[in-house]
């Protein structure tokens, strides 16, 4: 039998922050069962990359996230 582990990173954009930030969630999924966990970091909007699933930019505090 063949599992596959998938996470993948993604914004609740229904639950906004009150300074205008959206959390981000990760969905974890192994074999055909997901699970959503919030990752504690809340991000603007605009500088989510949907491609990548990353935050945008190059500052310091971006690195970080990204790495987290």
């Amino acid at each position: 039998m063949i599992t596959k582990l998938n996470i993948s990173f993604f914004l609740i954009y229904s639950k906004p922050k009150l300074d205008k930030t959206v959390p981000i969630y990760m969905r974890i999924t192994y074999s055909d069962k997901s699970v959503h966990l919030t990752t504690g970091i809340s991000v603007d909007k605009k500088q989510w990359n949907k491609i990548t699933h990353k935050i945008m930019g190059n500052s310091l505090e971006v690195d970080t996230k990204n790495e987290m």
